[in-house]
């Protein structure tokens, strides 16, 4: 311990408090090699925002009006409307997705990876429908802006995903270099100095040996 100097008033000197050295236990504190920072421009963010709000604006619609669609089309509204409204519902879930995505989307791809799988599949059924006259072509009013807009900007995202993931593989072997969790722990502790408070300060014997021992 160390004497300071006591202000005005005091009864006497106060006392510095203890030295005690930083310890780093690399067996407890796991190496931080290859976890990288997952950066990405602005537009990917605004997308996935502009597409959480629309899918969550159909999905409630359809939800509290499944008659909306059919209205608009000229089509007969369905027998089972409690069917469409599921469909609204999942379409709804997709955007709570979206939104949850837009924080970090290089790092939830698999979340636009499912939309645009989704995004395409629909199409694709849609198409189906039309060549074997099940489905009304007036059905398909929203697939520009349910489905078509989105692949371009989703797949771009996961291009950016693919190529970032690449990057950290890369950086592989050099964690790799880091010896197990198995062989540090049958090391010492890695001690550093304190922070200085005035005056020189020493490590104890003890650590200095630790330090300076090959």
């Amino acid at each position: 311990m160390e004497l300071g100097r006591a202000p005005r008033g005091s009864a006497g000197p106060l006392l510095a408090p203890p030295l005690v050295p930083h310890c780093s236990f690399p067996w407890i504190d796991p190496p931080t090699i290859g976890m990288t920072e997952t950066r990405h421009p602005r537009w990917m963010s605004l997308c996935l925002l502009a597409a959480g709000a629309y899918h969550l604006l159909w999905g409630g619609l359809t939800v509290l009006w499944p008659d909306w669609l059919f209205s608009l089309t000229g089509l007969e509204p369905p027998r089972y409307p409690f069917i469409w409204q599921c469909v609204g519902m999942i379409v709804g879930v997709y955007g709570i997705g979206y939104l949850a995505a837009a924080r970090d989307p290089l790092r939830h791809w698999p979340i636009v990876l499912v939309g645009l799988l989704g995004k395409i599949f629909g199409p694709l059924g849609y198409l189906g429908g039309i060549l074997q006259g099940t489905v009304p072509a007036a059905f398909g009013v929203t697939l520009p802006t349910n489905d078509l807009i989105w692949w371009v900007p989703f797949a771009m995202i996961l291009w950016h995903a693919g190529r970032q993931n690449q990057v950290v593989a890369d950086r592989e072997p050099l964690s790799q270099q880091a010896a197990a969790p198995g062989e540090l722990r049958e090391g010492p502790a890695i001690c550093y100095p304190p922070a200085k408070h005035g005056g020189s300060r020493r490590l104890s014997p003890a650590v200095d040996g630790l330090r300076h021992s090959p």
